[in-house]
């Protein structure tokens, strides 16, 4: 198990342009994958003989003529998921206002983290393992008969 401190931290704000963008590349996202999964279902049904399944049924209860046509299902289906996708980004910037107008109201939401503590290193010691400029000219610094000192860098 980790060792680690508690620590308590305080959100204040969102910024609602950086949530405007986040939830216009999901949502945009969101509304592809909608539209290439029912043009996928829409070649399946064709394929096994469903549409005409559909519009023998529609006759018999009476729209006589029924064809579905393929072109208008994706433009109402593309228009109708563009307007949800817009009212959902919408909806997503509205309620991050209205999350900052409330943190201003009660002082901001908050909640704890665990910081993990690290180890100190030596002070000799270096984390990235590549070797200092003063350590590397140290044995000529001893040659020389000089004394040379970590802190000092000779």
């Amino acid at each position: 198990m980790s060792q680690g401190r508690r620590v308590r931290r305080i959100v204040r704000s969102v910024d609602a342009g950086s949530v405007l963008k986040i939830a216009v590349l999901f949502w945009a996202t969101m509304w592809v994958v909608v539209v290439l999964a029912g043009v996928i279902l829409w070649t399946a049904a064709s394929q096994l003989g469903v549409q005409s399944n559909i519009s023998s049924f529609m006759e018999n209860i009476g729209f006589d003529g029924f064809v579905l046509h393929g072109g208008a299902v994706l433009r109402g289906a593309m228009l109708g998921g563009a307007v949800v996708a817009a009212i959902a980004v919408t909806l997503t910037v509205l309620a991050v206002v209205l999350f900052n107008l409330l943190c201003d109201l009660v002082g901001g939401v908050e909640f704890t983290v665990l910081e993990e503590v690290r180890p100190v290193a030596w002070e000799g010691e270096r984390v990235d393992a590549q070797t200092p400029a003063w350590a590397a000219n140290r044995s000529e610094h001893a040659a020389e008969g000089r004394v040379s000192s970590s802190r000092s860098g000779l």
